[in-house]
């Protein structure tokens, strides 16, 4: 059996990312940040000079336990990827046999309310062959949790949204749920605390600073 922490979006709130991370770690769980953590954005700590953040890190490799961040629609791409922590644009791993698929990336629909460069960035989401590549990925594999930022539409409709936006993410998702429910789906980005089921795949919408604890 294997622990796992998320962490909801903080944008730049790295004192609460860095309370949550060491509260996972403390508790022999592998802690991811869900994304929006507000990494690049302006006035946000550069996490790589943060002392204490990049010790949690170090002790979390030292006792085998995964530590970092996806990113969101509210982190810079490119920073994201200088920053350590950073798990990847995407990733799939295998912890305790159970197998695990990140995956970076939402659409802004604030878009036009920021400035491209500052505070949005054209690679927010994953392009349409990384997109593909992923699809081929979650169909070889079918893994048991998939964390993401976003989420498919069925959980963002159950959440009481209207108008849901079908972003080339969100119906990349819708893809994948149609094809393969896995057991476990966590996302970030809608600012809720929700558990939704779907067949047999259990949503978690991770709120604003919260963590949600879980073992499979």
């Amino acid at each position: 059996m294997a622990k796992f922490s998320f962490i909801g979006d903080t944008h730049g709130d790295n004192a609460a990312f860095l309370r949550q991370l060491e509260a996972g770690l403390q508790n022999h769980s592998h802690t991811i940040h869900v994304g929006d953590v507000g990494v690049g954005m302006p006035g946000v700590e550069d996490l790589n000079t943060n002392a204490a953040y990049l010790r949690m890190l170090s002790n979390a490799k030292t006792r085998g336990l995964t530590a970092g961040f996806i990113r969101g629609n509210h982190d810079n791409p490119d920073v994201c990827e200088a920053t350590q922590g950073y798990l990847g644009n995407s990733n799939f791993f295998v912890i305790d046999n159970i197998k695990v698929l990140l995956i970076s990336g939402a659409k802004s629909i604030d878009a036009d309310g920021r400035v491209p460069g500052m505070n949005w960035w054209d690679r927010e989401q994953l392009s349409y062959q990384e997109l593909y590549h992923l699809f081929q990925i979650y169909n070889l594999y079918r893994p048991d949790i998939v964390v993401t930022h976003c989420a498919p539409s069925c959980f963002v409709q159950a959440m009481g949204i209207k108008n849901i936006d079908l972003s080339p993410t969100i119906c990349l998702f819708d893809q994948m749920i149609n094809l393969y429910q896995p057991t476990m789906w966590v996302c970030g980005h809608y600012h809720n605390s929700e558990t939704y089921r779907h067949g047999r795949t259990t949503f978690r919408c991770v709120n604003i600073g919260e963590r949600y604890e879980v073992a499979l």
